[in-house]
């Protein structure tokens, strides 16, 4: 019996865009009964019409009918890279090798954008055989990008070049997204290199990646090099170009420099938007030049979301007035506030203790559950017994199993945020790297202290204790990473009474820490340090505290000179006891190098030294 294929294969693919699999595969159980297999053609429309649908398991039964068929094998790994099922992709991948189906560069391509970056380069390595084209290459980047390994990305641009390859925007665009990951030199390398295939999107990837690595002064001039250089002159920057070069200049500091790119974008002839203007307001140290901005939102007629009205309250520090009445801009607006517009609220009238309160009470009324850092800021300006009271009452509030969730006003919800992500630890497997056992000095059914060493990271060393504990544990305290001393830690979640009760006392300076630091030079019998830091970005993942009276965070210091000593050079040393009121970034390494007293051996806040010896703490009293 003659069987019309190609009418069939073109109604299959109307069937597949209309998402009608089931009815393909009616059409090929009729095939079989008549006793007739599908042809290749029809067979990998059919299997087409499955992914559409994203019937990845039916595309593999499909293919199975024809093994043999190359271009069978090709539509089912595209099926299941479409339901990222990378793990069928590599199997029929292999599959066809195995039952000698034909692997052209369609094959190998879908295999390594599915795969990891490591089995994408050791496929790549088999194909030699293929002349690769720039969408196998893409995929190989692709692959690299999804991991953030920049150097294996710049092995595969080389290869391009060795094979005459040019590449296209798209490639660009997923090598500066390597490159974010600490590349940024190789991104400015690439972008010399390719500047005229360079599309604004990959152009705006260069930004990010010199962005992640701090270099703001070259961030702001990449910025003002889009169209007025040759290989750029066909390039305009847009909203995201300024939005990624205002962030930058903001997280190192140079927030006025950032204000001048958001006001230079009509000029530049770009359209200022809300996500521009909310990354201005974000960049803004005073409450004036936040406000100054939101007014002008308004007077452009740009939507004034509640992530602007967040990133203005942040930026109002201590000046609580101006945040309550940002608080009542919003409710004009009908925009409800949430968990993070009520921790800036409460930032914000740390200094004035019974506004902190009324905005505690206020976000209580609203079903709102606050967690640690909330109430800290309001127990700062309580004495012992109004603080032990505001505990009691919110940890019956945290004990009622409220997971935070609470129903605000016109039935908004007051959503706490998630802190999972940077402060929770899991366990791990067996084979995790961070097995090392730590040394447990203290533990109880929800506390747990360990004794962290130099050199090791608070992350680390908590991992490890997870491990070892196998429970998950919630960080309420850390030590920088050259300081020894004790690291406590909350059996539990961050939603657990425990996690909740402790980072309360934490952030709310009800604990008391002591440290021992050995630091250059002789200081007083004791004494205090009352200098403001601001912290201030150095690269993606690292900071520095800075001293700065105008916009730094109060922080206070109290000492106690134990010892004075002298070096084996004659260098006159002293042996503090260091006590910090507040709990800034780096606030002891940063407060004793701004009176000239560096800690021995710190060479981030000192001259480094000959010496190796680090601060180290004692047992704080919970």
């Amino acid at each position: 019996m003659a069987v019309d294929f190609k009418s069939l294969t073109m109604r299959a693919a109307q069937l597949g865009r209309e998402k009608r699999w089931e009815a393909v595969l009616e059409m090929i159980r009729d095939l079989r009964t008549q006793g007739v297999l599908p042809d290749e053609i029809f067979l990998s429309a059919s299997i087409t019409a499955c992914a559409r649908a994203s019937r990845w398991q039916k595309a593999l039964a499909l293919q199975a009918l024809a093994p043999h068929s190359g271009a069978a094998g090709n539509a089912a790994m595209a099926a299941c890279q479409r339901s990222r099922q990378w793990q069928a992709v590599l199997g029929i991948f292999e599959s066809m090798e195995q039952q000698g189906a034909e692997r052209n560069i369609i094959s190998f391509t879908t295999a390594v954008k599915s795969a990891p970056w490591t089995a994408a380069m050791a496929i790549a390595k088999s194909a030699k055989h293929l002349t690769k084209d720039v969408f196998f290459y893409s995929g190989l980047v692709g692959a690299c990008a999804s991991d953030g390994q920049w150097q294996a990305a710049l092995t595969v641009l080389q290869d391009m070049q060795e094979n005459a390859v040019q590449p296209d925007p798209v490639l660009l665009g997923a090598l500066m997204r390597c490159c974010e990951t600490g590349g940024w030199r190789a991104a400015l390398a690439i972008l010399d290199s390719s500047g005229k295939c360079c599309d604004v999107q990959s152009f705006n990837g260069a930004l990010a990646a010199v962005a992640s690595g701090a270099q703001w002064q070259r961030c702001a001039a990449l910025l003002y090099s889009m169209g007025l250089q040759e290989a750029f002159e066909r390039l305009a920057p847009d909203a995201a170009s300024c939005s990624i070069c205002i962030t930058c200049l903001a997280r190192c500091g140079h927030w006025e420099r950032a204000l001048e790119v958001l006001r230079a974008m009509p000029e530049l002839q770009v359209q200022r938007n809300e996500v521009s203007f909310n990354a201005g307001i974000s960049a803004c140290q005073t409450p004036a030049a936040a406000l100054e901005i939101l007014q002008e939102m308004d007077a452009t007629s740009v939507q004034r979301s509640k992530v602007s009205f967040n990133a203005a309250l942040a930026a109002c520090g201590s000046s609580w007035e101006e945040a309550l009445s940002l608080l009542e801009q919003m409710k004009c607006g009908s925009l409800e506030p949430d968990a993070v517009t009520f921790s800036s609220l409460l930032s914000a009238c740390e200094a004035h203790p019974p506004k902190a309160l009324e905005v505690l009470r206020r976000f209580l009324a609203e079903g709102g559950v606050p967690h640690g850092l909330q109430v800290g800021s309001v127990l700062k300006g309580l004495d012992q017994k109004e603080a032990l009271a505001l505990l009691s009452e919110l940890r019956r509030l945290w004990a009622s199993g409220n997971s935070g969730d609470g129903c605000g006003e016109n039935g908004g919800s007051v959503e706490g945020p998630d802190f999972s992500a940077w402060q929770e630890v899991r366990p791990r497997g067996s084979g995790d790297r961070l097995q090392k056992p730590v040394d447990v000095i203290y533990a109880d059914e929800t506390l747990v202290a360990i004794g962290k060493t130099p050199e090791v990271s608070t992350e680390q060393a908590l991992q490890s204790l997870a491990n070892q504990l196998k429970a998950t544990l919630f960080s309420v305290s850390r030590l920088d990473l050259p300081t020894s001393g004790v690291l406590p830690a909350v059996i539990g979640g961050e939603k657990t009474v425990q996690a909740r009760w402790y980072l309360a006392q934490f952030a709310g300076a009800m604990v008391d820490k002591e440290y021992l630091c050995l630091c250059h030079g002789l200081l007083e019998p004791s004494g205090s340090i009352c200098l403001p830091l601001r912290t201030e970005a150095t690269s993606a993942s690292s900071s520095r505290a800075v001293v700065d009276e105008a916009l730094g965070q109060s922080a206070h210091t109290s000492w106690r000179t134990l010892a004075r000593l002298r070096s084996s050079t004659g260098e006159e040393l002293s042996l503090l006891e260091a006590k910090p009121k507040t709990g800034r970034l780096h606030q002891i390494r940063a407060h004793l190098a701004a009176k000239n007293h560096p800690i021995v051996g710190d060479a981030l806040y000192g001259s480094g030294g000959e010496a190796d010896i680090r601060p180290f703490a004692l047992l704080p009293s919970v």
